[in-house]
């Protein structure tokens, strides 16, 4: 059974690249979407970050030198799109801004705007997917392997610093409120929220968890959903719906150390 599904999760990876490949070359890097890959192989787009944490990741893993990859000029024209929608999108919310207004704002046609992000749903999924940590948590996790030296606890300790850290960023506050108001009317505001808040971390997360024993992939995976669910609920409590948000580094460690310690005794002790 275990070879069966191993060989299924091969067949489903290989799938996504194969699409994912299709689509590089008819539109290039800068015109494909994840959730267009995710449609051209059949897929959820939560599922593709099972296998890959995320686009660029994906378009590396596919070792086509040929294909063309956005320029730093093209990745700041990109970011400063990203900085605009998410004034707007904070401001406004997700339902009344609009693609015309950010546009607008952007001083660029629909139509420019349309070629980078394809829709208001593609662009608030690539809004979410910046400041959420990802950009500042992958790299971590490397420096943090067990070739370092250092030990799970601390490693998960540092990981759960860092992303309660996003809560004193005020851009990012914003956007979880509006996140929250919103998703209880707006399913594309839930869903997005879930693939690049929730269900992205804790594909990164598993895949490290799994560095540091042999447990199996579901296991890991649900442990690590566990552990961020758990660090965005305090966020939720006490930054969101407080009127107390301005935390000291000290305090957010302590807390870190709290939620991590919390978080390893379910699953150690699950394990053994």
């Amino acid at each position: 059974m275990k070879n069966i599904n191993l060989q299924s999760d091969q067949n489903i990876k290989e799938k996504i690249q194969q699409s994912a490949l299709l689509l590089f070359q008819e539109r290039g890097y800068a015109g494909t979407t994840m959730v267009q890959i995710a449609q051209q192989a059949g897929v959820a787009s939560s599922l593709i970050y099972r296998y890959f944490t995320g686009k660029r990741d994906l378009f590396d893993s596919l070792h086509h030198p040929e294909l063309d990859f956005p320029d730093a000029a093209e990745q700041r024209k990109r970011q400063n799109i990203l900085r605009v929608a998410g004034r707007i999108f904070g401001q406004k919310g997700y339902s009344a801004a609009t693609m015309e207004e950010i546009a607008a704002a952007l001083h660029l046609s629909k139509p420019a705007l349309y070629f980078y992000y394809p829709s208001k749903q593609d662009l608030f999924g690539a809004l979410l997917s910046q400041p959420i940590g990802f950009v500042r948590l992958q790299p971590l996790m490397q420096q943090l392997a067990p070739a370092s030296g250092i030990s799970l606890s601390a490693a998960l300790e540092e990981i759960a610093f860092a992303y309660l850290s996003l809560f004193q960023d005020p851009e990012f506050v914003s956007l979880m409120q509006m996140i929250i108001s919103e998703g209880v009317h707006e399913p594309a505001v839930r869903e997005i929220f879930t693939q690049q808040i929730i269900e992205r971390g804790s594909e990164m997360t598993a895949r490290f968890l799994q560095t540091f024993s042999s447990v199996e992939k579901d296991t890991a995976r649900s442990a690590a959903l566990i552990f961020f669910q758990s660090l965005f609920s305090w966020g939720l409590v006490n930054v969101l719906f407080s009127e107390y948000s301005n935390w000291q580094v000290e305090e957010l460690r302590q807390v870190a150390h709290q939620l991590t310690q919390h978080f390893l005794y379910g699953y150690q002790g699950g394990r053994s």
